[in-house]
């Protein structure tokens, strides 16, 4: 029976890596597999008769990994790059494609209501405030409502 054991020592593993706590974690991984020789491969420098038992072939190898701030701030520079132009696609292309559907019309109406942040106009919230009410919901609802009224009125959906 002849066995190989593969040990490698390594920190690399990226599953280690974001367990708690987060870092490079050092571990050895045994594998053991099964060889098999072919009739010329003679392992030993000397002449044998018979031989009985296993034997073990040791292969050692490691794996070090260490952080570099170059290939992280890479990283991010690249992540970041492809979610910006992933938004520009559906802010700049997906809703001007719903705007002529019958299905997603209202969804282009309520990405350019949420794109944007209104308030409540000054001149409201002073009069408001002057007659002692300081609950601003009924003055919010009114402004969403007339936003929404405008949005529906410039992409022609009707609101439900």
């Amino acid at each position: 029976l002849n066995v190989m054991l593969g040990i490698t020592f390594t920190n690399a593993d990226v599953a280690d890596f974001w367990t708690w706590p987060f870092g490079f974690k050092p571990k050895y991984v045994i594998e053991p597999s099964f060889l098999t020789f072919g009739p010329q491969f003679d392992p030993f420098d000397f002449d044998r008769r018979e031989m009985r038992g296993i034997l073990f072939v040791v292969r050692v190898d490691g794996a070090i990994g260490s952080f570099k701030l170059y290939y992280v701030l890479t990283a991010l520079v690249v992540s970041s790059a492809l979610f910006g132009m992933g938004s520009f696609f559906v802010s700049s292309v997906l809703v001007h494609i719903y705007r002529f559907t019958d299905r997603f019309q209202g969804t282009a109406v309520m990405h350019d209501y949420y794109t944007t942040e209104h308030s409540v106009k000054e001149e409201d919230l002073r009069t408001s405030l002057a007659s002692g009410n300081h609950d601003l919901t009924q003055l919010e609802k009114e402004a969403r409502v007339t936003r929404l009224a405008k949005l529906a009125k410039y992409s022609g959906t009707p609101l439900l």
